[in-house]
This record gives C-alpha cells, sequence and structure tokens, in this order.
C-alpha cells in the first residue's frame, strides 16, 4: 500500500463501492469498516437489489460512476442477489 504510485492513488481517490442489504445495521456497519480502511472511497448504500438495478439503469442521470466492487446480501425482499446480479450484467451487454 506505501508503494501506490500517483494513477493508484488517484484511482482509489474515485473508486466506488456498492453495499446491498436489507439490514441497517449490516449497511452502516460495512460502511463504518470500509471507511476506515480508506477513508477516500465512496459507499453507496442500496436496501435491496432493485434499487442497485434502477441506479445502473439510470447511469446517464445520475453521471454515475461505476463500482469497483459490490458486496450484496444473497436474500433480500423485492429483488435477490441473483435476480440483481443478471440484471445488471444484462444493462452492462446493452
Amino acid at each position: 500500500l506505501g508503494d501506490a504510485s500517483a494513477e493508484e492513488k488517484q484511482a482509489d481517490a474515485n473508486a466506488v463501492i456498492f453495499i446491498v442489504d436489507d439490514n441497517q445495521v449490516t449497511l452502516l456497519t460495512l460502511t463504518k469498516m470500509i471507511n476506515k480502511m480508506n477513508p477516500q472511497l465512496t459507499v453507496r448504500c442500496f436496501n435491496d437489489g432493485a434499487e442497485i438495478v434502477k441506479a445502473y439503469s439510470s447511469l446517464d442521470l445520475l453521471c454515475f460512476i461505476p463500482p469497483r466492487l459490490i458486496l450484496m446480501d444473497m436474500q433480500m425482499p423485492i429483488m435477490g442477489c441473483l435476480e440483481a446480479s443478471l440484471a445488471i450484467r444484462v444493462q452492462e451487454q446493452q
């Protein structure tokens, strides 16, 4: 980590991580852990798979930066991890 180039540090400053979980305690805990490990990362939280799919479908409207990592709960109301992952992959291919 100490040997990171200026380009790598800039990439980290622009990096986004998505956390998708219906449990607010989990969202808060993971957000705090990630921010403690690297305060430069941007963390966006979603309550279910449908919310993250909606975020992906409105990329142009949000000046969206694609996430470097998505942490997603497997079982959530409305739309679970597998359905959301499939929907995101389909959108990425379009």
